[in-house]
């Protein structure tokens, strides 16, 4: 992962506060940025608490901009499983998501990786989910992954 500054996630906090949008608004960049910064355990409770936030919400161009973020930290982190499954969340969602440049060579790993009969059952598991069970999921696999991982938030 190429180390992104610091600075870059204090620029975008501070917009954030200047422009008065709610604060999980900017998480899932804080979150992306974190994990190229090598922040594992940053990152993933940013979007553990991003989720949380989101439960219950209706805006599709929200929550797949933070499922994309996700889906490509657990391709990186070798849980190939679960981010299919949040790809096929995404498929159906928003089958192009332009905020998540990364999704397009995560997919073709992914692929790769699991094969392609693995990775279309998993990506159609995703795809059947609605918004409240991918919410659901992807809190469930970010508590997996910090147990796994043995990674506690600062």
């Amino acid at each position: 992962m190429m180390p992104v500054p610091r600075r870059q996630i204090l620029i975008l906090i501070v917009a954030l506060f200047q422009s008065r949008l709610p604060r999980y608004i900017a998480i899932p960049q804080i979150a992306v940025l974190r994990a190229r910064d090598g922040d594992i355990a940053g990152a993933l409770d940013n979007f553990r608490t991003m989720f949380n936030a989101w439960h219950g919400t209706a805006e599709t161009l929200l929550v797949s901009n933070g499922i994309g973020g996700l889906t490509v930290l657990f391709e990186r982190l070798g849980r190939c499983n679960a981010a299919a499954v949040l790809h096929g969340v995404l498929n159906r969602m928003l089958p192009s998501n332009p905020f998540v440049e990364e999704l397009p060579a995560t997919a073709v790993r992914l692929r790769e990786a699991l094969g392609r009969p693995a990775f279309d059952d998993l990506t159609r598991r995703g795809t059947a989910m609605d918004l409240h069970d991918a919410i659901e999921y992807a809190q469930e696999q970010i508590e997996k992954a910090i147990g796994e991982l043995g990674c506690t938030p600062a």
